[in-house]
């Protein structure tokens, strides 16, 4: 009897001590997932991290533009970068001319632009540069430029021209007026030429002709009132005829 209530303890001991080592076992298998848990866990918050880093850099890479409307010397200006318009070498044939450069040296160039062709400078806003183009030339003293760049270059804006206006670049208007006939008797037809010229060294616009109309006597017969273009260039004159009856 107490040989057999031996064993029954012995038994019981050995069970209690597998359930013992079994718990231990059960511990450290939960102790090795919760700690790869918070490993995988902290591998994704780095992987994630990197990625929106990733992506902040390419929003500050994003290339894009900008038009502006520029007068003769007027710019624009990005960062250290400045581009100016110079001159308007030909309306018809959609030439400008613009300068450009940075400050601190490395580029300084003055060129030649076809309308509606783009120019890279610095390699061009996709390599970290500018790219400019002349879109539209609208008359001899202004032209609307585009500016494309990176975002992190910042934002560009337009500076008004800082040079002086001359004063020689000035219209200068002479109006003659003159008849095919010194005498006339009633019943003649007279004709009437009125010529203005453009004597100064600036163009001359929204030009408007007053011809005080003659005595009461006098009818039109035609051509009357004259008409003149309403823009002259230096040097540039234009005349209009017309006839009356006396």
């Amino acid at each position: 009897m107490k040989s057999g209530e031996r064993r029954v303890k012995s038994l019981k001991r050995t069970i209690d001590l597998q359930d013992r080592d079994m718990g231990k076992k059960q511990h450290l298998d939960i102790l090795r997932l919760v700690c790869l848990a918070v490993l995988i866990l902290l591998l994704s918050t780095a992987f994630i991290g990197a990625v929106q880093g990733a992506d902040d850099d390419d929003d500050d890479d994003e290339v894009t533009y900008n038009d502006f409307t520029l007068g003769i010397g007027d710019r624009i200006d990005i960062s250290n970068y400045r581009a100016e318009l110079i001159e308007i070498q030909s309306v018809k044939d959609g030439i400008a001319v613009l300068q450009v450069s940075r400050t601190g040296g490395g580029l300084d160039e003055q060129r030649a632009f076809l309308e509606n062709r783009a120019n890279n400078f610095a390699g061009g806003a996709e390599k970290g540069g500018i790219t400019l183009t002349v879109v539209d030339i609208l008359d001899d003293e202004s032209a609307r430029v585009r500016i494309e760049y990176q975002e992190s270059l910042g934002t560009p804006s337009r500076r008004a021209s800082d040079r002086p206006v001359s004063s020689g670049d000035k219209p200068a208007l002479t109006v003659q007026k003159s008849f095919d006939k010194s005498e006339m008797s009633v019943g003649d037809e007279v004709k009437v030429t009125v010529t203005i010229m453009n004597k100064g060294t600036g163009k001359a616009q929204n030009i408007k002709l007053d011809d005080a109309p003659p005595l009461p006597e006098f009818s039109y017969v035609a051509g009357y009132p004259p008409k003149i273009k309403d823009t002259l260039d230096p040097g540039q004159s234009d005349s209009a005829v017309y006839m009356m009856n006396a």
